[in-house]
């Protein structure tokens, strides 16, 4: 059976940021080991985990972040 896929959001990935977001990066690693999780952040500079599929927006102009 394939394992079922998860597709998270976000605005930033920054390991070593004080928001919100701080808690999902272990959250999003927990879930890897069961599901195939992608994220998607609209800004950020760190790598993500191995176990995770990633992309990280590289325009920041935004009529080309919509297209």
């Amino acid at each position: 059976m394939s394992r079922q896929k998860i597709c998270f959001v976000i605005p930033e990935y920054n390991q070593k940021t004080s928001t919100h977001f701080s808690h999902l990066y272990d959250f999003v690693e927990l879930l890897s080991r069961e599901y195939d999780i992608f994220l998607v952040a609209e800004k950020g500079s760190d790598k993500v985990s191995r176990a995770t599929n990633y992309y990280i927006q590289k325009w920041r102009f935004l009529p080309f972040r919509i297209l």
